[in-house]
């Protein structure tokens, strides 16, 4: 019985030890370093595998921690390869610099649940001071920060609490590929986006977007200046929009005072436009363009549309010339009662139909 009792024993023991060695060890490592800086000075970050998070303070100082993490089942064979892991600290005039080192030797390759490693940082700086980051399969996350700010992140996330910089050059920037992009607050923003899963601006002073095979919703911008290919837009309120589409969906709910909006194939759709908005320019093929504007309003329209149709309010039309053959037509007139009005809408259109409501 006690023989049989010791080789349970030896066995459970046994089994223990052997399910240790598969449950996965963590091995570290952690730099730090500290510089001084101030408004002139930019804070440079390149890194993969790991995330970037970034704070704004009001001291005179950077501060730049990074924890290396391996998780592996064999712990002889992760601090190994932690070994094949650096961090690059340099300083220059008006430049300090954080860059992930990762030797040739690193294997990428059968990671997994219980094998796995990232390259975190976390990053104190003065709020007024430069930041460029670029990552790659790491998501970043910045406070306030008041100078200029160029992210580049590719295979990760975006989320940025309050970017104040306005109309000064070189604008700020973010760069997006395959992930997904919160900018809270923004003043000026220059946004360059590809396979961008979302990108939510919910109130910005000014945008220049760049993108593609994207999702973008803003809620509130002054202006914006597009250039849009297979996107999906969304907007809530906006004073001036100029567009450049191709196989865009756009959707406004507010446009108070200019658009203008160029491109083929997709829909246009705008919700509302007051009555004393500005101008309406529309030059499009083969897209569905509904815009409804204040019944009060008062506007001239110059039309012209070939294999397509202008569809406007006719009882409030006075019209000055119309001309309709087979495959074409041109309007010009004044919808609404002054008609002295400074509004102006221009519509060109072909293969799509353009309706004023």
């Amino acid at each position: 019985m006690k023989k049989l009792l010791f080789k349970r024993s030896m066995l459970l023991a046994a089994a223990i030890l052997l399910v240790s060695q598969m449950w996965a060890q963590e091995v570290s490592k952690e730099f730090r370093k500290e510089y001084n800086a101030d408004a002139n000075t930019i804070v440079e970050l390149v890194n993969r595998y790991g995330n970037i998070i970034v704070t704004g303070q009001n001291d005179n100082k950077v501060e730049i921690y990074v924890k290396v993490s391996i998780e592996m089942p064999d712990k002889s064979r992760a601090e190994r390869l932690l070994d094949l892991i650096d961090v690059q600290f340099s300083e220059s005039e008006g430049r300090v610099s954080a860059k992930t080192i990762i030797d040739d030797k690193f294997s990428f390759t059968g990671w997994g649940t219980s094998r796995k490693f990232s390259i975190n940082y976390t990053v104190k700086m003065p709020v007024n001071s430069g930041l460029e980051i670029a990552n790659r399969y790491g998501n970043v996350d910045i406070d306030e920060l008041e100078g200029r700010v160029f992210l580049d992140v590719r295979y990760g996330n975006i989320t940025a609490s309050k970017l104040t910089r306005g109309n000064e050059k070189p604008l700020n920037r973010i760069e997006s590929s395959y992930g997904k992009v919160l900018v809270k607050s923004a003043g000026w923003l220059d946004l360059y986006l590809r396979y961008t899963t979302m990108a939510d601006l919910p109130l910005c002073q000014a945008l220049l977007v760049d993108s593609k095979y994207s999702k973008i919703r803003i809620g509130s911008v002054s202006s914006a200046v597009i250039t849009s290919r297979y996107d999906n837009y969304t907007i809530d309120r906006i004073k001036n929009l100029v567009i450049d589409k191709g196989y865009t969906t756009l959707n406004v709910k507010n446009a108070e005072n200019r658009i203008s909006i160029e491109g083929s194939y997709g829909s246009v759709s705008v919700e509302n436009v007051p009555k004393d908005f500005e101008m309406i320019d529309i030059n499009t093929r083969y897209t569905g363009v509904r815009i409804a504007i204040d019944p009060a309003a008062s506007y001239k329209i110059d039309g012209k549309s070939s294999y397509s149709s202008i569809k406007i309010p006719e009882e409030l039309l006075t019209i000055r010339k119309r001309i309709v053959d087979n495959t074409s037509s041109e309007i010009e007139g004044v919808v609404g009662k002054n008609q002295n009005t400074t509004a102006y809408v221009r519509v060109e259109t072909s293969y799509g139909s353009v309706r004023l409501y």
